[in-house]
């Protein structure tokens, strides 16, 4: 083992963690398999998805997720997801795409968004400054994430160590507005 896997074994079908690297007598493919789970990081890139906020204005928003098997807890991967990353990024794309759309629409439009600092003149010719407006986009990821690892640590054996906005843009009939 590399020490970037864990191994799970199975004997007639029933699995068991393989906890130190070494050599090992095991019986051939039908009685006995062995399974490498790669326990690095791995990235999930969501397809652009259209989710509506508080204020029902819908937004066009990507998401990329990193995320590892649980290096305590591999066997648990193992049961409820499968052997590779593939059978992972099914389970974890229902989970975002769920997650996605509760989180969001807890939040309004303009928390997406930053607002320049402007200057306007009141009605004496007096200048004012409107004080620029942050977006709130790195709350909404850490509560995207904390609400992830609720669910994928517990249920899937997967840690989810980052969430991050790479598209995050109205719909065209809301940006004429």
């Amino acid at each position: 083992l590399n020490k970037d896997e864990k191994a799970i074994l199975t004997t007639f079908g029933k699995p068991q963690v393989v906890k130190d690297p070494g050599l090992y007598f095991r019986w051939p493919w039908p009685i006995q398999n062995l399974v490498r789970l790669d326990v690095r990081k791995q990235l999930y890139e969501d397809m652009a998805r259209e989710t509506v906020t508080k204020d029902n204005i819908n937004l066009i928003v990507k998401l990329v997720v990193t995320w590892s098997i649980d290096k305590e807890n591999p066997l648990e991967f193992y049961k409820k997801v499968g052997e590779n990353k593939e059978d992972a990024d099914k389970q974890l794309e229902t989970l975002i795409r769920s997650t996605q759309q509760n989180v969001i629409r807890a939040y309004s439009q303009k928390d997406f968004f930053s607002s320049p600092q402007t200057e306007i003149k009141d009605e004496d010719g007096r200048v004012i400054t409107i004080p620029a407006r942050q977006s709130r986009l790195g709350e909404i990821e850490n509560t995207l994430l904390q609400s992830l690892n609720e669910v994928t640590s517990q249920k899937y054996g997967i840690i989810v160590h980052n969430v991050a906005f790479v598209r995050n843009s109205l719909h065209e009939k809301n940006s004429v507005s």
